[in-house]
């Protein structure tokens, strides 16, 4: 009797806890008509962190959503709550202001300069580990052309490069993972 007791609290502290936590993720968003699309469909699988990160304009969001809507265990939306998810996601977390073309990035390299190798790993590694683990990379040997095929099948499924990135992944990846 005592061990079910336990138990039972156990379970119950365990639900109350979790059910703080998500109450307090859902009260970090914002207004919007998206907002209960979000709710519903997407925070059972990804963290508000992770949504806030991406910065992707609404094309982008669109192509993430579209791509999450076609997986097997993914959301059942309609195409007009793609659309609204994807107009809510672009206004509250869309890219901000452009930097000025002579900007630096934080680590000091001169805007156009090639990035360094360790720039490219986590560059690899934030991009890459939004969807799947760094183990699918790390398993995968091909070479530069290979790769870029590769990483544009997974920029039309979300992935956020740019394609001027997409070679410079690739050349990295190639020559990393031989």
């Amino acid at each position: 009797m005592k061990s079910m007791f336990g138990r039972t609290a156990m379970w119950f502290w365990m639900t109350a806890c979790f059910a703080a936590v998500a109450f307090a993720a859902v009260q970090d968003l914002p207004e919007g008509e998206g907002k209960a699309v979000l709710e519903g469909n997407c925070e059972g699988c990804h963290s508000l962190d992770r949504v806030k990160a991406k910065q992707y304009d609404k094309e982008t969001w669109q192509g993430v959503v579209e791509s999450m809507r076609g997986k097997r265990n993914g959301p059942a939306l309609s195409d007009e709550e793609v659309q609204v998810l994807a107009t809510y996601l672009s206004k509250n977390f869309g890219p901000t202001d452009a930097k000025p073309a002579d900007a630096k990035p934080a680590d000091g390299t001169p805007a156009g300069a090639a990035p360094s190798d360790a720039q490219l790993k986590t560059l690899v590694e934030t991009t890459c580990s939004s969807c799947h683990g760094l183990d699918l990379i790390e398993g995968h040997k091909a070479d530069k052309a290979n790769w870029e095929i590769l990483i544009k099948n997974m920029v039309a499924m979300g992935a956020n490069l740019t394609d001027a990135q997409i070679p410079v992944v690739a050349e990295y990846l190639a020559k990393t993972y031989k």
